[in-house]
């Protein structure tokens, strides 16, 4: 196999890449982000790009439901979320965005709060969630 690094555009490019047995990849078993969403949670939810996100509920201040599109296999995938304003940096707020007191992950949905350093359930511009698991 002969590998291609093109430097001035973070290319590498190849032919084929097959498994030590010859068959193809399968780039699934890899567990990659398989689910992510960046959505506007400030003046209305609008979701701006997503993967595997069939919609987002908000259910109060600072209080949203994420339901995916295809489920995962259990609850027990992890999840790394974020938030904060805009104004030249993504951000520049300390904030934070959890899992809800009292809801714990499913397989077609996990509901999360958005906060202020203070504690209090806030809207932010900007929430991000990058969600890794088996899907079903």
């Amino acid at each position: 196999m002969v590998l291609k690094f093109d430097g001035v555009n973070d290319k590498v490019q190849t032919a084929t890449i097959e498994t030590d047995i010859g068959g193809p990849v399968d780039l699934t078993g890899q567990n990659a982000i398989n689910t992510w969403c960046r959505f506007q949670g400030r003046g209305g939810v609008a979701i701006k790009s997503s993967l595997n996100i069939s919609s987002i509920t908000e259910h109060g201040t600072g209080d949203y439901q994420y339901t995916y599109a295809t489920p995962f296999a259990n609850a027990d995938y992890s999840f790394a979320f974020g938030c904060g304003y805009g104004g030249g940096s993504f951000y520049n707020t300390l904030a934070a965005q959890g899992v809800r007191e009292g809801y714990d992950p499913l397989t077609n949905m996990v509901r999360v709060t958005t906060n202020y350093s203070n504690g209090n359930t806030g809207d932010y511009e900007h929430v991000s969630a990058h969600i890794i698991g088996e899907l079903a």
